[in-house]
């Protein structure tokens, strides 16, 4: 056993020192060759991690933090850097939660910040294989570690500010992991505004990232839905559910209602809050909520359940016939209570979903269900 130890102690030793002269004097490839060795020395089931201690005491994680920014063709050197630190910083794979034996070399990276801005920058303007690599880095690194999530966030944030869209969707992925405590409360806030200002002027793909991740960050707590409200964020919404594809008006409905749902009175006419008549969103609330209710008769269907009531407002059954799939809409629930609620406050939308408003009775009708059968399961 000791003579093994031995031998796996001069293997490492060795490994460190290609690697260190690689990083000096060696050029991609030499550098890549000596990273690769590296990793294949770490044993992904040891709960000890030897191979990572070691490896942290001789000065290899150094070298290989100092190789994330080494220039090459594709980002090689670096991703190749990238999915070395993920090896180093990775928990054991059979360690079990209830017992869990933390890789202490991933506190020491994490608490370096210099290294969370590397890899956000090589997730969000490397190339394939540099964001693919720097994106495993950055799981093993938060992998269990609050503070290393929290640093990532911090940076996230601070990329969303300078105006990088692709920190919306990925911040939004951070914090729906997280409960909202002080800690994520005090980053999540300084994302209201920067998201905030590309559901007013972002690309139409940006907006719906800034719908979904302002409306998880205002679900989780009411304060920022009353700061959002105050901001002008709700006729912005109403936009974006009038105009946006499916997706765009998914999220939009969610948005809006967490906005409006401990103040529904600004769904009134007379408050002019939405910025459009109230009727001009039922159309697209009633299309996302027949959705979602589609989509649910075809997971009843495929699971072998009761397809529904029969009370469903006439629709077409392809669910049940096992027709097209159903279009996806994750927040049904929340563009019903939306509708619900603007048609207790607002009289015309009441009558655009009864199917007596202009048009709309045509529309309900041409769909084979009638406006009137629909409003009474909404109302």
């Amino acid at each position: 056993m000791l003579k093994r130890k031995r031998a796996a102690g001069d293997l490492l030793d060795e490994a460190v020192e290609a690697l260190e002269q690689a990083s000096g004097h060696g050029g991609p490839e030499t550098k890549i060759q000596a990273l690769q060795a590296l990793v294949a020395l770490v044993d992904p089931v040891d709960e000890t991690y030897e191979v990572q201690r070691r490896a942290l005491d001789a000065g290899a994680v150094e070298v290989v933090r100092q190789l994330l920014e080494e220039p090459s063709e594709g980002g090689a050197a670096a991703a190749a850097a990238a999915a070395a630190l993920a090896a180093l910083t990775r928990h054991a794979s059979r360690v079990e939660a209830a017992r869990l034996a933390l890789n202490p070399v991933q506190e020491v990276v994490g608490g370096d910040d210099g290294v969370i801005s590397i890899l956000v920058g090589m997730r969000f303007g490397g190339g394939d294989a540099p964001a693919a690599a720097a994106t495993e880095a950055l799981s093993a690194l938060t992998s269990h570690s609050r503070s290393n999530t929290l640093a990532l966030m911090r940076e996230v944030v601070h990329r969303l500010a300078c105006g990088e869209a692709r920190a919306l969707s990925a911040l939004d992925d951070l914090a729906a992991g997280l409960d909202a405590r002080d800690d994520v409360a005090v980053v999540t806030d300084q994302a209201l505004m920067p998201a905030l200002g590309f559901l007013r002027e972002g690309e139409p793909r940006d907006r719906a990232a800034a719908a979904r991740l302002l409306a998880g960050i205002a679900d989780a707590r009411p304060g920022p839905a009353a700061f959002l409200l105050a901001e002008g964020a709700l006729p912005h919404a109403a936009a974006l559910l009038r105009q946006g594809d499916l997706e765009a008006r998914d999220a939009a409905a969610h948005l809006a209602w967490v906005l409006v749902r401990g103040e529904r009175r600004v769904l009134a006419p007379s408050r002019g809050a939405l910025g459009c008549e109230g009727a001009a969103l039922v159309g697209p609330l009633l299309e996302l909520v027949e959705a979602a209710e589609q989509a649910e008769r075809q997971r009843d269907a495929a699971e072998g359940a009761p397809s529904g009531s029969g009370d469903d407002g006439g629709g077409d059954g392809e669910g049940e016939r096992g027709g097209e799939p159903a279009p996806a809409v994750d927040n049904g629930d929340a563009a019903l209570l939306l509708l619900r609620a603007l048609t207790a406050a607002d009289p015309d939308a009441a009558a655009r979903l009864r199917g007596a408003g202009s048009g709309w009775a045509g529309e309900g009708d041409a769909r084979g269900g009638g406006g009137a059968g629909r409003s009474c399961a909404v109302m």
